[in-house]
Order: structure tokens, then C-alpha cells, then sequence
């Protein structure tokens, strides 16, 4: 109850940000039609019918100052002429001023009218409330530069292996590597100062596909800064373009995270992890006596570590240093397939063989529906041995609904009918270590190359149970059995998925012949570590002005950035790199809008700034209904002496409220689909 009344709050306060950028929106509008002489009816924010209202002369009012009786052309003695508004649909507002009705666009003889004014002046009018926008999101970054605000820092922490960053090419130093490196500051990209990571994120997904893009970094040991050109690649993930890169966590264990379920997931990473007895707030000094920086060396050096174990120093708040010695887990192959979109998915296999989906971390809610850490998926729903995506698909497609659920769990089959939650999830985190991956294969879905399995035929559920004279008792002991065995011809014993029995299934010897190639592939697999970096604090860095000319130059600079960003967002939704549903609407930013709050005040303000940049850009957009539309109507009235004739404004019109309206439906939907996890 207590956290709901928490998100409740931050959802207010959201809500009241988002409003006031509004607001400041409307009162641009508002100020200059006072300026230009115009009679304003209505200043509202908000849509639909009014909540309460104030009118000069009438006071504060429960709904309308005047509902309606009075023609509003007609201003009775003693009362103000505007009403100021609060309407029930807090997602925009408007400032409504005589002879000016964006449905039905007639001129009015009224001196005072709208349409009585001189272009120009209206030009001013319409304009005003995207200028307003401009002045308060600089504002805004101005007060965060000032007091200064945390970030991620613009320092390369974890590189994906053949990602575009780890083959950037050095373009002007000739005795530099190919590929950025841990530890790396990035301090310029795209010919623009990198203040923090979220500048190197939003430079390659903004970037053209295909297209190059520069990154300068500082790098230890080397005097000059260096200058790298990588081409960005869309993300199996987020489907956005990207380098492959992660920001460099910080050397202190993260403590328990707010949110329940992420709570579990932390546990299960540190008992996976054997760090369960380091304290949160615990600080990583050493690896193999050697001082680190940053958490990221730890993935670092377990990536060079050959297979040896490696050892590392923690330091507790306490003082004490414990000393640990852990050993690597082996990497599996990774491949792509297109799921039913047509969007690129990544998953782990080796030669082909991808392990069964097996339960990992249960929250509350996986217990109570019988599920335990360590359960391998016979059956979920239609799919019977399913790969991690088909388990997914059937889990998100069941929403508020119950599934039966087949497991396999201490060498027997158990049965569940397992009811998932509405927003699609049933609180489970899937196992990814070779480790404690059994033996176990699916096939895998539509993959782009040939796999193992289809050309030996095994059918799905099929456990190996030794390579050669090599028992297999997970998928970590089968890369250790490939690779001994190397480029040659050996047997496979498998238990076949027949019976109700797992135990008393038959079993059948395969001749298996390993190619030169596959044997090639598997021995080249690297190492990772068993310490997530994500335990780790990341590695911030504070972004703050010296002095007030310095914040007011930030301030500046970042408002240019946004709305140049928002522009280009539009660009790159025509080249197909950004996608529609990385848009968010009106639910979407106000669910963001609560994560935002989490983080503090400043954090807060940050994101209205933002916020109040893209609505300057959007409303100043050449379309009908919106500012930029009504500016492109007065500038060919200004050009032709004469407005636009009623018919094509009100044609136009109506297009934009259709497009509009479905855009806004469109992202709302897939606002929803998102925050449901559909």
C-alpha cells in the first residue's frame, strides 16, 4: 500500500510538471495576445470541460465562471473578460481569443478580434508560446548546471565483443589499436563535448545508418587525446543504433534497490555471484593485487583471464578486506534470428545446441504459482520444450490469465497451472549461466545459418548425456568436451525426451564428426565474469557549471542540443533507424516521468527541460492544429495579401486532428503495451 501511495505521488508530481511546462506554454500565448491588443476568452489548461475556473469580478468557481448563458462576445459589467481554467484532460491546453477558433477559421470585424490584427502581430502571438518553451527548459538546465547534477560518466566501461566500438578505427594515430578500450573518457562525440554517457548513447542512435561517426577519448598513458570513427549497428535489443558499449560502474556494491522484484533479481546475481556475505556500500580496491578504478575491470580481467581463476579484494564500510577468488564462466556462441516482426533477436547456443529455459530467480508471485529457482521448462502453454522466446511470447500473450505449466524439477516431471499477472509477467528471472544450463536442447527458432541439431537430428528435450567418454552434466562441460575433442569424429550418448519418466528414457549413441570450423569457432569462445557489473554503483560524474555565465552557456547549448535531437528523431523515423515504437506519448512519459523522480528534484528538472524542448520543436511542427501549422497559414497571408481561403484551412485542420489523434492513440497503445510488458 505504501509504495502505491509512493508511485501515486511521484505520478502527481509529474503530472504538475508536466502541466506547468504547459502552462508556461499557454501563458506565452496569453502574453502576447495581451501585448498585440486581442480580446482572450478562455485561458485553459487542459481539455474537455472545466474542473474550476476563475474570472475577474466573479472569483474562483466549481466548472465554468459563466456556463454558458452569455454570448461570449458580450462581457457583462464588473467582470473580467477572460476565464482562467482547469479542464479534466490534463494532457495540453490552449489560450482561446476572439475570431481565433482553429475548427472554424472566419474572420471577425471586431477590432479587438484575432483576425483584425496585422500578420505580423500574429505571427508574434503564435509563436510566443514555443518561445516561452525555449526560455524555460535553458532556464531549467540552467538551475541543474548551477547546482549540479549526478550522471553516468562518459568513461567506457564493459565493450561488447565484435561490436562497432570495439573495431573503431583511430584515425590520427597511427600506433594506436583498433577498438575503444575499458577505461577510456570519452570527452567529444560527433564533434560535440561528451558530458556524460547518455551524450554517447544518444549520438548513435540519432546517427545515420551506415554512416560513420567520431568519438574522441583521453586514454591512460597516452599524451595525446585519440580520435576513433565507428559505424553504429542496431541493437538485437532496443532496436535503436549503437556502439556496444557500456558506462564504467563504479568500485561500491550497489545496495538493495527499492523496487521488490528488482530486489530478488540482485539477490539471486550476488548468490550466483558467492558474494551474498559482502556488505552493500563494500568497495572493490584490488585485482590480483593489482588498484582498480572501476567495476568494469573486473568483466576486463575475467576477459583475459585465459580460463584461470582470478582473484579480487573487497574493502567493507567497516574497513575489513576480504579477500575472493572466483573462476570464469565460459561464454556460449551467439547468433540472430527474426521473430515475427521482423526484428532481429540475439540468444546464446553452442554449434547450434541452445539450452533448455530454466528458472532462475522466483519473486513472491513464481513461488506462489509453484515455481522454483532451478526448474527446467518442459511445457509452457502450446510449446512443448520451449526455447527462452517461446516462453516469453506464451507468458506475455497469457496476461491475467492462467497457463499450464510443465517443469522439470529433481528428475521428475511436475505439472502447474500457473496464473500470470496483468501486466503480462509472472516474476521470473531465466537462468543464463553455462553453469547451471543442464544439457538439455531446443532448437532454435529461424536462425540465419544452419544449426547442429537440425543436421543430427535431436529432438527438442533431448539430453546429452556425454561427448565421447566425457560425461556432460551442463552446457559449460559441453564446451569443455568440444574443445577437447577438437576437429574429429566422436559419439554422443543422448537420453530421449520419451515417457513420463525423465529417468527410465531410452537412450541412443550418435556418431558425431566435428567440422575444422566448429572446433575452430568453440575453442576461440573468451571468458566472463561471475560478478555482474550491474551490482556495482555506476560511475557517475557531476555536471555543473564554474559560475553562472558557464551554467547560462550550458544551459544554452544543451536547449540547441534537445531541440536539434527532436528534429533529427523525426529524420531518422522516415530512414527507419529510430522506430515509431520508441515514441513515447502522453503515458509513457508520465511512467517515465515517475523513475525520473526517484532519482531527485534535480533529475526532475532535467527531464521537464527536456520535455519543454520537444514540445517547443513539436508544436512549431508545419502541421495543421499545431503552431507550426498556424505560422505556415500567416506567412502565405503575409506573402499574398490575403489569408487562406476557410475551405483549405478547415481541410487542413481536420487532417491534423486526424493525424494527430491517431499518432496519439498510436503511441498511448504502445505506451501501455510497453508498461504492461506486453
Amino acid at each position: 500500500m505504501l509504495d502505491s501511495l509512493t508511485t501515486f505521488g511521484q505520478f502527481l508530481l509529474v503530472v504538475i510538471g508536466f502541466g506547468s511546462v504547459i502552462f508556461i506554454h499557454e501563458m506565452g500565448h496569453f502574453l502576447a495576445a495581451k501585448w498585440a491588443g486581442i480580446r482572450v476568452h478562455e485561458f485553459a489548461i487542459g481539455f474537455g470541460k472545466p474542473i474550476c475556473a476563475w474570472r475577474h469580478g466573479v472569483g474562483f468557481k466549481i466548472g465554468s465562471t459563466r456556463p454558458g448563458v452569455l454570448p461570449t462576445a458580450i462581457i457583462p459589467e464588473g467582470e473580467g473578460e477572460t476565464e482562467y481554467r482547469l479542464n479534466w484532460l490534463p494532457f495540453g491546453g490552449y489560450v482561446k481569443m476572439l475570431g481565433q477558433d482553429d475548427l472554424n477559421p472566419t474572420e471577425n470585424s471586431d477590432p479587438d478580434s484575432y483576425t483584425q490584427k496585422p500578420v505580423w502581430k500574429r505571427m508574434v502571438v503564435v509563436s510566443a508560446g514555443v518561445v516561452m518553451n525555449l526560455i524555460l527548459a535553458a532556464l531549467l538546465f540552467v538551475i541543474v548546471f548551477m547546482v549540479g547534477m549526478p550522471a553516468p560518466s562518459a568513461t567506457i566501461g564493459v565493450i561488447r565483443d565484435g561490436s562497432p566500438a570495439s573495431q573503431a578505427i583511430p584515425v590520427n594515430n597511427d600506433s594506436i589499436e583498433p577498438g575503444l578500450r575499458t577505461g577510456d573518457r570519452v570527452t567529444m562525440v560527433r564533434g560535440r563535448r561528451a558530458m556524460s554517457f547518455a551524450d554517447i548513447a544518444l549520438a548513435a542512435a540519432m546517427a545515420k545508418g551506415g554512416e560513420p561517426i567520431s568519438i574522441t577519448v583521453e586514454r591512460e598513458a597516452i599524451e595525446s587525446p585519440i580520435a576513433f570513427t565507428m559505424i553504429p549497428k542496431q541493437s538485437e535489443d532496443t532496436h535503436l543504433l549503437e556502439l556496444g558499449v557500456a558506462s564504467a560502474a563504479g568500485v561500491e556494491l550497489a545496495p538493495p534497490p527499492k523496487d521488490i522484484e528488482f530486489r530478488v533479481f540482485q539477490q539471486y546475481l550476488l548468490e550466483r555471484a558467492g558474494l551474498t556475505e559482502i556488505p552493500a556500500g563494500s568497495l572493490l580496491v584490488s585485482i590480483d593485487s593489482q588498484p582498480v578504478w572501476s567495476g568494469s575491470s573486473l568483466a576486463t580481467a575475467y576477459s583475459r583471464s585465459g580460463g584461470a581463476p582470478v582473484s579480487f579484494s573487497m574493502q567493507t564500510p567497516d574497513g575489513e578486506l576480504i579477500e575472493q577468488t572466483r573462476s570464469p564462466l565460459p561464454d556460449l556462441q551467439t547468433a540472430v534470428y527474426k521473430d515475427s516482426q521482423g526484428n532481429k533477436q540475439g540468444f546464446n547456443h553452442l554449434l547450434g545446441w541452445r539450452p533448455a529455459s530454466v528458472v532462475g530467480a522466483c519473486t513472491e508471485h513464481a513461488l506462489d504459482q509453484g515455481l522454483r529457482s532451478g526448474d527446467v521448462l518442459a511445457r509452457v502453454s502450446d510449446h512443448v520444450w520451449p526455447n527462452i522466446e517461446q516462453t516469453k511470447e506464451s507468458i506475455t500473450a497469457s496476461a491475467g490469465k492462467s497457463i499450464p505449466v510443465r517443469v522439470l524439477r529433481g528428475g521428475a516431471y511436475v505439472d502447474l497451472d500457473v496464473a500470470i499477472k496483468r501486466d503480462g509477467r509472472v516474476g521470473v528471472y531465466f537462468e543464463a549461466t553455462p553453469t547451471n544450463l543442464p544439457p538439455i536442447v531446443v532448437r532454435s527458432p529461424h536462425t540465419e545459418d544452419p544449426i547442429a541439431d537440425q543436421a543430427l537430428g535431436l529432438a527438442p528435450g533431448t539430453r546429452i548425456v556425454s561427448v565421447g567418454d566425457r560425461a556432460i552434466s551442463n552446457f559449460a562441460d559441453l564446451r569443455a568436451a568440444i574443445i577437447e575433442a577438437g576437429a574429429a569424429s566422436t559419439e554422443l550418448l543422448v537420453r530421449l525426451p520419451i515417457g513420463p519418466d525423465p529417468q527410465a528414457a531410452p537412450t541412443e549413441r550418435i556418431a558425431w564428426t566435428i567440422s575444422q570450423s566448429d572446433a575452430t569457432a568453440v575453442a576461440a569462445l573468451g571468458w566472463s565474469s561471475p560478478v555482474e557489473v550491474g551490482l556495482f554503483e555506476p560511475m557517475t560524474t557531476t555536471l555543473k557549471a564554474s559560475g553562472p555565465i558557464d551554467a547560462l552557456r550550458m544551459g544554452i547549448s544543451e536547449t540547441n542540443r534537445y531541440v536539434v535531437m527532436t528534429y533529427l528523431t523525426f529524420i531518422r523515423l522516415a530512414q527507419g533507424t529510430v522506430k515509431v515504437e520508441h515514441i513515447k506519448g502522453p503515458v509513457g512519459i508520465a511512467h517515465f516521468g515517475t523513475k525520473i523522480v526517484e532519482q531527485g528534484a534535480l533529475s526532475l528538472l532535467f527531464f521537464l527541460a527536456v520535455i519543454s524542448a520537444n514540445l517547443a520543436v513539436i508544436n512549431f511542427l508545419p502541421l495543421p492544429i499545431v503552431d507550426g501549422g498556424l505560422f505556415v497559414f500567416l506567412l502565405v497571408e503575409g506573402i499574398t495579401r490575403k489569408p487562406v481561403s476557410v475551405a483549405i484551412q478547415s481541410a487542413a485542420t481536420l487532417a491534423g486532428v486526424v493525424l494527430i489523434g491517431a499518432v496519439f492513440l498510436f503511441v498511448t497503445f504502445n505506451d501501455i503495451r510497453t508498461l504492461f510488458g506486453s
